[in-house]
């Protein structure tokens, strides 16, 4: 029972979990939080130590799920009338079941269809960024295995979730990562005709800004930290993809000369750092920071070819940083194993076998 309430998704904390269990099952003489305390690390994990967010780990356990919800009654009634991302999920999975061939398990009847239209409609009006592109993703993999009526079923779902979302994102101005927008882009090319693109110059201005911070940054290492580019480039990825229009108009990339003049200059203060290691280790590390700060302005390249010069220029420093500090990686490595070989027990002992001579200690006076 409480692994039906927690694959619903809509009790999301341990604590919540735990309270509507002891309100269905009041009477019940076993502990909820002796049972919670035995599917931690076999079916479930606590991913917050504070929040105490609870999600499932074992796959197995969704197959348990399955089995005790499809057959109807009233705690299929309430896990579908309740269910959130998590739930939405489990009634379109595919392959479920004990034997592994039950495919939108939870949708028997026209009746469960309703619900899910529901309560995808409910979780669109309510749910954050990592959820929403959860749903999408979810509802459109399934669109994507189903035919006849499901499929028609399924569009009419996913054009209604894109239509939420993009209102609630239009009305309240909200910043979408990559991530989110490329999975609205696959949803809405299933429908027919296609949804709209939500406004995207909030967050083509928020991911710019963000690595305008990280390059004024002075006490940011950039070539291990360059997160904000790597997004930044994302993004417009993302919108060339599906708003070309909105590049046009922003004037890209002639708009960001003067942030790539800025990114350049940070490369070179990177570059001209005094950075020395007692450890291989730290050579290493900074030979794979340099590779990965270098590939990430060919990347660049590709979506900003008017800079091709400027960005193959130091892309090429980048790759000949790399190399010496990879030099410096063996050089390092090679002498601390000859060390290591000079403190080993074999040496130590051959050292002590060498014939002493009472001489030698007194050549030098």
């Amino acid at each position: 029972m409480l692994l039906s309430l927690l694959e619903s998704g809509h009790y999301s904390t341990a604590e919540n979990l735990l309270s509507k269990y002891r309100q269905q099952y009041d009477k019940g003489e076993v502990k909820p939080e002796g049972v919670l305390e035995e599917l931690i690390e076999a079916f479930i994990r606590i991913k917050d130590p504070t929040q105490r967010y609870v999600e499932w780990i074992h796959p197995s356990y969704r197959d348990l799920v399955i089995e005790q919800l499809r057959d109807g009654g009233s705690l299929k009634a309430e896990f579908m009338n309740r269910m959130h991302v998590a739930g939405i999920k489990l009634a379109l999975s595919d392959a479920g079941g004990a034997k592994g061939k039950l495919r939108f398990p939870l949708l028997t009847s026209g009746a469960d269809w309703e619900i899910l239209n529901t309560r995808s409609l409910h979780v669109s009006h309510t749910c954050g960024i990592e959820d929403s592109s959860a749903l999408l993703t979810s509802v459109t993999e399934a669109l994507d295995s189903s035919i006849g009526q499901e499929r028609a079923a399924l569009q009419g779902v996913l054009k209604s979730i894109c239509r939420v979302l993009r209102n609630r994102w239009d009305t309240d101005q909200v910043e979408l990562d990559a991530s989110i927008i490329d999975a609205y882009i696959a949803a809405t090319e299933r429908t027919s005709p296609m949804e709209p693109m939500p406004p995207l110059q909030t967050s083509w201005e928020a991911s710019l800004q963000r690595l305008r911070a990280q390059l004024g940054d002075e006490d940011l290492d950039f070539l291990f930290e360059p997160e904000a580019l790597e997004e930044f480039m994302s993004v417009i990825k993302s919108i060339q993809s599906s708003e070309p229009r909105l590049l046009h108009r922003l004037n890209f990339p002639t708009c960001i000369s003067c942030d790539i003049e800025m990114l350049l200059k940070r490369v070179d203060s990177e570059l001209d750092a005094d950075r020395s290691y007692l450890e291989n280790e730290g050579y290493d590390s900074e030979t794979d920071a340099s590779f990965g700060l270098a590939s990430a302005l060919d990347r660049l390249l590709t979506l900003a070819s008017e800079f091709g010069g400027l960005l193959k220029a130091s892309s090429a420093k980048l790759t000949y940083h790399g190399n010496s500090c990879r030099e410096k990686h063996f050089e390092l490595k090679s002498k601390e194993e000859e060390d290591d070989d000079s403190q080993s027990p074999a040496a130590i002992n051959l050292s002590a076998k060498r014939p002493f001579s009472i001489e030698s200690v007194f050549l030098d006076l």
